[in-house]
């Protein structure tokens, strides 16, 4: 397949997401939000949510903030 139809496809095979909101901060003080929609529920007792990032090939100020 030609490259765009490829992405329309393969990027709606999952079917419709959420936007979720994601806030840290950093020990400076620094304030960073973040859109997340790769956020799954991985269980209710304890409520656990996951979060898939992609490699990191550039700064993830927020994933950064949460390691801290």
């Amino acid at each position: 397949m030609e490259k765009v139809p490829r992405l329309k496809l393969i990027n709606g095979l999952s079917g419709f997401k959420s936007a979720n909101l994601v806030g840290t901060r950093n020990e400076g003080g620094v304030e960073n939000l973040a859109v997340f929609s790769s956020v799954i529920h991985l269980g209710s007792t304890p409520p656990l949510l996951g979060s898939i990032l992609r490699p990191n090939t550039v700064p993830w100020h927020t994933w950064d903030n949460i390691k801290s």
